[in-house]
């Protein structure tokens, strides 16, 4: 999926970087200053981050034109915070944006360096069972021995958790370990490059191009079934209830029906029938019973405790 949040950092004269995240459609959703100086005291640096310029931030609305030009300010920092001295090579953390409801963060990692080299050092961190992570390449979802129909080429997905989604099913996530306060059953097993586990009868096989965990090996996994997840892209009998309520499309003609039935679809035979319409009907008939692939770092991200 296209990333939610572009970031942009724009470099200003007096040591100053102004740090600007848009929406997809370029719309400036959160902004502030961060001011970078040599402490003078060996190889540190002093940094300051505060609210986005008022000049900057005018010019950054105006740039977008139209109503943009006079819209609400770009939300900022509420004041300065106070100056870190960081040592050469350090880096600091900044909480930007909070979902209140998930808990979930968009948070900016500031790392100082004399040496470019440096910056791109990755920083220790202690080693958990989250730096495990399953991976899915070229994957294909097996149900009771049949393949679930699905993109023509899924995107390789990887992280603590995968997840996969299928239409009259659900949704499953599949863990390496246990979650403490979610219900998380130890009933898959990791083969190489497979993971296979049974629900209510039925039997489900992940199968991947490539090792699943590191190189390989045998090891047992935790399945949820995620009862209230519920896809972005409406669901089939949902586009089948819009397209039929459309004036002059009967369920009979409806090419989304035919899509849901495994047929090709066929635009009725009337005049003014809009077929660019038909046919994207049928394609998000067709993609809405397609299955998914996801992945994430934190159980939390994909179902936030209440």
């Amino acid at each position: 999926m296209q990333a939610a949040l572009l970031p942009q950092a724009l470099l200003d004269e007096h040591n100053t970087i102004h740090r600007v995240v848009s929406d997809r459609d370029g719309s400036p959703v959160f902004g502030y200053d961060l001011v970078v100086e040599p402490d003078g005291e060996g190889r540190k640096f002093r940094v300051t981050a505060q609210p986005l310029a008022a000049e900057f931030e005018r010019r950054l609305r105006a740039r977008r034109g139209g109503a943009q030009a006079n819209a609400t300010p770009v939300p900022t920092l509420a004041r300065a915070a106070a100056p870190q001295t960081l040592e050469d090579g350090d880096a600091v953390a900044l909480d930007l944006l909070v979902n209140a409801q998930t808990g979930v963060r968009v948070v900016d990692v500031i790392k100082v360096a004399f040496e470019r080299e440096r910056l791109w050092q990755s920083a220790p961190r202690d080693f958990t069972l989250d730096s495990v992570q399953i991976a899915l390449s070229d994957q294909r979802l097996l149900v009771n021995g049949e393949l679930a129909p699905a993109a023509r080429a899924p995107r390789p997905v990887s992280g603590a958790l995968v997840w996969f989604y299928l239409p009259g099913r659900g949704r499953f996530v599949l863990s390496l370990a246990p979650r403490e306060g979610y219900d998380f059953r130890k009933t898959a097993v990791v083969e190489d490059n497979r993971i296979s586990f049974d629900y209510k009868g039925d039997h489900y096989e992940l199968v991947s191009s490539a090792p699943v965990v590191g190189t390989g090996g045998d090891w047992f996994a935790w399945v949820l079934f995620d009862q209230s997840y519920t896809p972005e892209i409406s669901s089939a009998e949902e586009i089948k209830r819009a397209a039929e309520g459309r004036g002059g499309e009967t369920a009979e003609a409806s090419p989304v029906k035919q899509a849901l039935e495994g047929k090709t679809p066929q635009p009725p035979p009337r005049a003014g029938f809009d077929s660019r319409r038909a046919q994207e009907d049928a394609a998000r008939a067709s993609s809405a019973r397609r299955v998914r692939f996801g992945a994430a770092d934190r159980i939390e991200n994909l179902m936030p405790k209440k």
